[in-house]
């Protein structure tokens, strides 16, 4: 066996390596009616905007806006699109160094543009977006100009009944196919697809026709073991171009680099390719592109919040720890990044290099107690902490918070027309409370004009939470509200004719008052159930964000 070497590739991925124009593998994360979240490789996160599905999606969206003119049942929201978990292949198309998020897209327009007509040989995986529905095939858009492409009904229909709800596709949903017929010609090109799992999850592709930039990711390439590292492993593919795959991307998530031997050959999908290095990374995890969707979540085996006593220390690396959580038959995983570690240990500049800090301090093997925060669902692994005011929290995640339920939460600053506070519990600080925002209009009972002069940096107040959803926490401070003792309307399905609810007034028309409540919940106040005089109006008497029950 080869030695172990010291070190790994410093070109691993991470959001300063991230460029704008790469291509890569991700996982649906989470879903919203307006974007999508995608789990990217290397634990950062993506958003796909709902005008970044495809072109297609976003000319029905305007269609729709406009005159209505897409059948009801050929257009699909976000979320009956796609599942947590799902594997989607994405663009960077903006990176913004104050934010912590990327902007992808999905749209094969973006991601296969560059690529020419003579590159769609039988057998290789594109990914398309269904560009109208006729009586037996879709035809598809798959971004290349000169370009038809359609999708005969029969060949979507397994993909229908696992990953879309049993119904049909709809305009502009991006759906990953293989070729299984092609017809180039000097300026076009005509292709037949396929969304057939099991061709689809086969799909290869011959490295002599193609260069490195344009193998979509998820694709199967055959690879051998060159060398091993503390940190996984290096690889030839083609006989010429050199590649990695990462220990968290090995077959199975306890194995170390060690089990594995120069000369070995594999089959590994490919997550991405770094432009400038031309370098690639591939996985030989299993579970990339399961023939449907997974019936279990991983948040139903360990729940966001769950304190892990005995976790086991697998690994540390220059990214972060590798933790063992239970049972080696339960084979979890979990990781606790970079940036956590430093705040658990303390450590300073003066400690000498993190990584080497880190190995002394959890050598492996040690047992450590963490607090799952998420699963990250393209590494396979759960996000943990191991910082003392993570572990004391009462609230660690959005999810743990019930509508309706009264906090304490810390000033930070105003961001936008949003104050951002941090909900605290115990002897948390501000840093590590859970991040919420407060609308203007929910800051007080009455407008303010200077809402900092009254809402000061590090003061404490006692809230309601609003509502929440997968990417922020809403708060209100409006004593009204904060002080009530009458019962909230959380759901839509609780409210009851005859019972008194209280909201605030979020628009205000000629002909009633759009009232907000608790969760989500809107209702409609329609101008004869107000009780005013003959000559008055819904917009002199109210004013947005006003109280009323």
């Amino acid at each position: 066996m080869s030695t172990l070497l010291a070190s790994w590739p410093k070109a691993l991925l991470s959001q300063k390596s991230l460029t704008e124009g790469m291509v890569l593998l991700g996982a649906v994360r989470s879903l919203e009616p307006y974007r999508i979240s995608v789990a990217l490789p290397g634990h950062i996160c993506g958003i796909v905007p709902i005008t970044g599905v495809s072109e297609p999606y976003t000319e029905a969206l305007e269609a729709i806006a406009h005159s209505g003119g897409v059948a009801k049942q050929e257009f699909h929201p976000l979320p009956d699109m796609y599942h947590i978990g799902q594997h989607v292949v994405v663009k960077v198309i903006e990176l913004d160094p104050t934010k912590t998020d990327v902007k992808i897209s999905l749209s094969p327009r973006d991601i296969q543009s560059d690529w020419s007509r003579t590159m769609l040989q039988t057998g290789i995986a594109v990914v398309a977006a269904v560009r109208s529905v006729e009586e037996h095939v879709y035809v598809m858009d798959v971004g290349i100009t000169g370009v038809r492409a359609f999708l005969k009904k029969k060949c979507a229909r397994n993909y229908e009944e696992s990953w879309n709800h049993g119904k049909p596709l709809g305009i502009g949903q991006v759906v990953r196919c293989a070729i299984v017929k092609s017809d180039i010609l000097l300026e076009s090109a005509t292709v037949e697809l396929t969304a057939d799992h099991r061709q689809v999850s086969e799909a290869r592709v011959d490295l002599s026709s193609v260069n490195l930039d344009s193998i979509l990711p998820g694709t199967i390439c055959n690879i051998s073991v060159s060398r091993i590292l503390r940190d996984g492993l290096e690889v030839t593919f083609s006989d010429v171009f050199t590649g990695y795959v990462y220990r968290n991307h090995l077959v199975l998530s306890r194995h170390k680099p060690e089990n594995y031997v120069p000369g070995e050959n594999y089959s590994a999908r490919l997550l991405y390719v770094l432009p400038t290095v031309k370098l690639a990374y591939f996985t030989l995890a299993k579970g990339i592109y399961p023939p449907k969707p997974s019936t279990r979540s991983p948040l139903d085996v360990l729940t966001i919040g769950t304190i892990v006593e005995d976790a086991t220390v697998i690994h540390t690396g220059n990214k972060g720890i590798q933790l063992a959580l239970g049972n080696k038959s339960d084979d979890l995983r979990g990781w606790v990044s970079l940036i956590r570690c430093m705040k658990t240990t303390g450590y300073k500049e003066t400690d000498g290099p993190v990584s080497k800090y880190l190995r002394e301090k959890y050598p492996n093997g040690s047992k450590v107690v963490c607090r799952v925060l998420n699963y990250d669902y393209m590494e396979q692994d759960y996000v943990c902490s191991m910082e003392t005011s993570v572990l004391n929290a009462l609230y660690v995640h959005p999810s743990n918070l019930k509508i309706a339920e009264t906090v304490s939460c810390v000033i930070d600053s105003m961001i936008g027309k949003n104050m951002r506070v941090f909900i605290v519990s115990g002897n948390n600080t501000n840093e590590s409370g859970l991040v919420a925002y407060v609308a203007l209009d929910h800051l007080a009972d009455t407008p303010l004009k200077h809402p900092e002069k009254k809402f000061t940096p590090g003061s404490k107040w006692e809230a309601k939470v609003l509502y929440v959803n997968n990417f922020s926490t809403h708060l209100t401070l409006k004593p009204s509200l904060v002080t009530s003792k009458i019962a909230p309307l959380t759901r839509y399905e609780d409210a009851q004719v005859g019972q008194c609810y209280e909201g605030t007034v979020a628009n205000i028309f000629s002909k009633g008052l759009l009232v907000s409540f608790y969760g989500g919940v809107n209702g409609f106040v329609p101008e004869r159930k107000i009780n005013f005089t003959y000559d008055d109006s819904p917009e002199n008497m109210f004013y947005i964000g006003q109280t009323v029950s």
